[in-house]
């Protein structure tokens, strides 16, 4: 019987593998499709990529929604398949989604950021405040991680650790709220323009800046 290698190792290779076999392949001019054609480091950059992941076929080009939406389901079915796995160090019910609904609010669906749904909605109400707000606070991540909350019954599974009377602002807690907790938030782009380089770093910083930071919060 042959000796299985780490889980790891093996998800990368099928991760690879599934690239070559969709998104990543090259054009009749050996250019690959994640590469700015007219743009001669990236069509280095990119042809180094591919020979380090291994063969490459030459196909048409998908269109960039569709290759972007394929690759946002390559990584999403990568990082379920390894981020489960440990399952026994983050015990809970656990989540991994392409997309997370909710329409133009996104992230609003979370336990952290509930309260830009009522900030949206001021928004709404005062054009200024709007201005001023401008939109960069409503996050659409491509994939997410995230957590279910516990009901008491699981809190209390070992003993009774928690009552109605304490406890009842954390949103790990299901009596509490309803909303499932954000664990990750995952921008999958499969090229990169110059000009959309800087939103990738902003995204982070406004998931940091809008995260309600009380006592709701995981510890």
């Amino acid at each position: 019987m042959a000796k299985q290698g780490a889980l790891l190792i093996e998800a990368r290779a099928a991760f690879h593998a599934s690239l070559m076999g969709s998104v990543l392949t090259m054009d009749s001019n050996g250019v690959p499709t994640n590469a700015d054609k007219a743009n001669r480091a990236s069509v280095a950059i990119a042809k180094g990529i591919v020979e380090r992941i291994g063969k490459h076929t030459a196909s048409d080009n998908l269109a960039g929604q569709s290759s972007g939406n394929q690759f946002e389901e390559i990584c999403r079915e990568y990082v379920e398949h390894t981020f489960l796995k440990l399952g026994h160090l983050r015990p809970g019910i656990w989540t991994v989604s392409k997309g997370v609904g909710g329409g133009r609010l996104g992230i609003a669906r979370f336990d952290q950021y509930t309260h830009l749904e009522a900030l949206d909605q001021l928004a709404k109400q005062n054009p200024e405040l709007a201005a001023a707000l401008g939109g960069d606070y409503l996050i659409k991540p491509d994939v997410v991680i995230y957590r279910e909350p516990e009901p008491d019954s699981s809190l209390n599974a070992t003993g009774a650790i928690v009552s109605p009377n304490e406890a009842r602002y954390t949103g790990l807690r299901a009596s509490n709220s309803s909303a499932p907790i954000a664990y990750a938030s995952i921008s999958c782009k499969w090229t990169l323009r110059s000009d959309r380089a800087p939103e990738r770093p902003l995204e982070g910083l406004n998931l940091v800046r809008n995260r309600e930071g009380d006592c709701r919060t995981l510890p």
